[in-house]
């Protein structure tokens, strides 16, 4: 075996580790063996062998997106036909079909649906109770939940399918279940953890969960469109996040970095942030912060901030409930996009909305951003997923607004103008984290600061942010860490 094997040998194997990180850099350490011209036939060849090699959905879809990780960072890059790349695939799925869709745009050549499932359960099928008990476990919750509310609506067992496909792919694997592999990944609630950790059982619980997808669209049971969202979400990285790059901390960000004890760290960070905000609201910088969050000092303690801003009316109104608008604003002040492909690659559409329809929840204030949600579910950038993508209040333009991610910052166009700007940063970020700390990263959303004027103008609106200040501390490395919170109006 010569260097360039016992290399790829090596990388491919990692492409199955239990670490999401060690995973995500696997890939890209093989897409770059592959665009260097003296390996890419023997990386392609490779490719192909290990992706044919998989018995699992889930892992075989890995591979393939290596293939359109190399076809967006160099569009001449000669990648296999279609056809080999479907030759390869032992175990299609709605997932490997809409990635080979990418990979292929201008095909028309249908995907294969045959052997996506294994058939409907056999009556005397009876679930292991493992099953049920750890498939919060080895996946996040929400595959369960979702499952659960599928069946709920349409009165079918597809919790039982799913067992019945999960027990299929162990019986295949000649495997039993063990939950000792979550022991390892997590010794208990207080302790460090791997934030992204796929154990083989947890791919057996996903790939189940494509199959059962496949069943309930061939059954009626889901719309095409509804499988194709749902097995998208189980694609662990999205293709425009892939390329957009973390930056560095901004200057202007309000780090407490004084060493003095005699320094009150809260008050040292509001000062700080109120210096921040006296600049903004005079409107003299391009562009105005509209929403922000990342730590702020981490030593023995954690604070982290998050800004959110609003427009308000000019009236003389400040008592609000700062609390509340703050939880409401990052939970359930979404936006919705029409993404332009199948969901890999996030970038789309927003259409204007109407001023008024935010005094629902929020009153005579309106919030300058919605965060927005990809279609998949990228664990493999965990940090961005924590602090939540977000993009200007579409009520601000009258015109459709298109996004899509660039080289370090997902970017916003009113027409042909830029007028938001998306952008995140990471200081410190480990493979683990400790118990219920945010991950030591921060975002902020920017928008022209003439399009919030023009807006404001137009509607008799002047703008302001409610802050919040978290301190986590514990006694000992044992205990939980307890959360107080701090919340500022700054007008």
């Amino acid at each position: 075996m010569n260097r360039i094997e016992k290399e790829l040998s090596f990388l491919l194997s990692r492409l199955t580790w239990p670490s999401g990180g060690i995973r995500e850099r696997a890939c890209i350490a093989i897409a770059n063996l592959f665009a260097d011209p003296q390996w890419t036939i023997e990386v392609q060849k490779s490719l192909l062998r290990w992706i044919s090699a998989q018995t699992l959905e889930s892992i075989a879809s890995i591979g393939l997106i290596i293939f359109l990780y190399i076809k967006t960072d160099d569009a001449d890059s000669k990648i296999p036909s279609r056809e080999e790349i479907t030759g390869a695939i032992i175990k299609p799925s709605l997932l490997s079909n809409m990635i080979v869709k990418e990979l292929f745009p201008e095909d028309i050549e249908p995907n294969t649906t045959e052997a996506m499932d294994s058939g409907r359960f056999p009556d005397e099928f009876q679930v292991n109770p493992f099953f049920i008990k750890y498939s919060r476990n080895f996946l996040p919750p929400i595959y369960m939940d979702i499952v659960e509310r599928i069946e709920l609506a349409k009165g079918v067992p597809l919790i039982k399918q799913w067992a019945f496909e999960w027990t299929r792919i162990l019986d295949s694997e000649g495997k039993a279940p063990s939950a000792e592999a979550l022991n390892f990944f997590y010794e208990n609630e207080y302790s460090d953890f791997t934030v992204v950790r796929d154990t083989f059982l947890s791919e057996v619980y996903r790939s189940a969960y494509l199959r059962t997808l496949s069943l309930a669209i061939a059954s009626g049971f889901i719309s095409d469109l509804e499988g194709e969202f749902l097995a998208i979400q189980t694609c662990p990285i999205d293709l425009g996040l892939w390329f957009l790059k973390s930056n560095l901390r901004p200057e202007w960000w309000p780090m407490h970095s004084i060493t003095t004890e005699s320094v009150d760290i809260p008050t040292h960070i509001w000062d700080l942030t109120n210096a921040i905000w006296n600049r903004q609201k005079t409107l003299m910088d391009d562009w105005v912060i509209a929403q922000a969050s990342g730590y702020v000092y981490k030593e023995n303690i954690l604070y982290d901030l998050e800004i959110n801003g609003f427009f308000k009316n000019n009236s003389e109104e400040n008592n609000y409930d700062l609390k509340s608008l703050s939880n409401k604003y990052r939970g359930i002040n979404e936006i919705d996009f029409d993404p332009f492909t199948t969901g890999l690659n996030f970038r789309g559409v927003v259409e204007p909305c109407s001023v008024d329809s935010f005094q629902t929840q929020f009153g005579d204030l309106i919030p300058m951003s919605c965060f927005i949600n990809t279609c998949t579910t990228p664990r493999w950038q965990f940090w961005r997923m924590y602090r939540q993508i977000w993009f200007p209040n579409s009520c601000i333009s009258p015109c459709v607004l298109v996004f899509k991610c660039c080289n370090n910052a997902i970017i916003v166009y009113d027409g042909e103008e830029i007028i938001g700007k998306w952008i995140d940063w990471r200081d410190i970020l480990r493979e683990k984290a400790t118990a219920n700390l945010p991950p030591l990263t921060g975002q902020y959303l920017q928008i022209k600061c003439d399009k919030v004027n023009e807006f404001m103008q137009e509607n008799g609106l002047t703008f302001c942010w409610i802050c919040c200040l978290k301190k986590y501390e514990r006694e000992h490395n044992y205990k939980e860490y307890t959360i107080s919170s701090d919340y500022r109006l700054f007008i």
